[in-house]
């Protein structure tokens, strides 16, 4: 899964699609291989739709202002991650039923934010040269 740029947001039909923030909170104990998998399947959900995931920031396991409880089970600690992405309403929808639907997901939710991003033009232009040649090189 690659990282994009605000210039790949453009949809087919020329509009920039909505900036999202995912925040998640999954079982502490769930081995690394089983969160990189949630992960790496939230965001093939949003490419598979035409959309681009921009940023990925895991923040370990962090304790919790208050347990959450589930049935038989309590949580002092939460794996928090937060993954952000240009998509449509229809992907959003699909990865936010992926989430609801996954026993390992504790906590999730997402915020529409401001399109632009604030990133170096620097780093965006690199970004916007790597989309280019791996478009390139799947046409050819």
């Amino acid at each position: 899964m690659r990282l994009a740029s605000h210039e790949d947001s453009i949809s087919a039909l020329g509009a920039p699609m909505p900036l999202y923030e995912l925040m998640c909170l999954a079982k502490p104990a769930l081995a690394r291989p089983l969160m990189v998998e949630m992960m790496k399947r939230v965001g093939e959900l949003v490419t598979e739709k035409g959309g681009v995931v921009t940023d990925i920031k895991s923040f370990g396991d962090q304790h919790l202002a208050y347990d959450i409880r589930r049935p038989y089970e309590r949580y002092a600690k939460a794996h928090i991650w937060q993954m952000t992405v240009m998509t449509g309403p229809d992907a959003l929808r699909e990865v936010l039923t992926e989430l609801r639907n996954n026993d390992n997901v504790l906590r999730y939710i997402s915020i529409k934010r401001d399109s632009q991003l604030s990133l170096p033009q620097s780093v965006l232009q690199k970004m916007l040269e790597e989309h280019d040649q791996s478009s390139s090189q799947m046409r050819g």
